[in-house]
């Protein structure tokens, strides 16, 4: 290590001591230091992002954390904040997309090196995917109440319109023209009723809650994110199952066999449906 790499260490070592007192301005002082000392170093980027997350500085994050990807697209904590970033400041479909994605990137990495956070990442995806669901859901529901407004509108206007043309029908009695105004009342008030209620049942927050047995776990009947099959062929979330290996044993739970997170096998085609399902019942992410 030469002496530059050397004093960019010595700069994070104290960043991390300020970053513990939760000094974090002070903190990203070093860490930016340490960056110019020796800017191909993730852990300096990382850092920086977490602090400036902290401080709800998200875009200064996601800089940190886009440079950090650059570095290492694969890198677990960089796409991981940048993740937690979008999440935090993006109320778009398409960044919360983006979000999604990169956490899909840093949990992978975490099963495939071993890591005790994927639990925790499995969360943070689920919060991304049902913030999507609102943004989505609330705009359906405004642009639906707006159309709806206006198609109102419409009735009514119409609604007037015969109103007026019966009152200008001198052909007809007093007792008539007030028979064909109720008529008249009636029938669109039922028009208006039934429109109404088509746009109820459009509301995405108001659609059948009920989400399909094959979509839960088997351990703490959660909707999976990562399912995987045993030898027994036996479908369990992966996050589940390490949590069962940690803390009873390395069995399958069900039929009791001896397996390792080794003889795990992904269930790509559930994983897929599992993730269409959340895509359009975004409400699944707190089941």
């Amino acid at each position: 290590m030469d002496y530059m790499q050397q004093d960019a260490e010595n700069h994070k070592f104290q960043g991390n001591i300020f970053f513990k007192n939760q000094q974090y301005e002070e903190a990203i002082k070093e860490y930016s230091t340490a960056i110019i000392k020796n800017p191909k170093n993730i852990v300096y980027y990382t850092n920086r992002a977490l602090c400036n997350i902290r401080l709800r500085k998200f875009e200064e994050a996601i800089y940190d954390c886009k440079k950090a990807i650059d570095i290492d697209k694969n890198s677990l904590k960089g796409n991981y904040l940048l993740g937690q970033a979008i999440i935090e400041s993006s109320s778009s479909p398409a960044r919360l997309n983006e979000a999604i994605k990169v956490l899909r990137i840093a949990y992978d990495q975490s099963i495939r090196l071993r890591k005790d956070d994927s639990n925790e990442i499995a969360k943070v995806i689920l919060k991304a995917r049902k913030k999507k669901y609102e943004v989505e859901g609330s705009r359906k529901v405004v642009e639906n109440s707006d159309l709806m407004d206006y198609l109102i509108q419409l009735m009514e206007n119409d609604r007037q319109n015969k109103i007026a043309d019966i009152r200008s029908d001198t052909t007809k009695t007093e007792e008539d023209v007030n028979n064909d105004i109720e008529y008249i009342n009636y029938e669109q008030d039922q028009r208006i009723k039934n429109l109404k209620q088509t746009f109820l049942k459009a509301d995405p927050f108001q659609k059948d809650r009920e989400a399909p047995d094959y979509l839960f776990g088997k351990i703490h009947f959660n909707i999976m994110l990562d399912p995987v099959i045993t030898p027994s062929g036996i479908t369990y979330d992966r996050t589940e199952l390490r949590e069962h290996f940690e803390k009873i044993g390395y069995f399958d739970p069900l039929t009791r066999k001896e397996i390792t997170e080794k003889d795990l096998v992904p269930n790509l085609a559930l994983r897929e449906a599992i993730e269409d399902f959340l895509d359009h019942h975004g409400w699944a992410n707190d089941e």
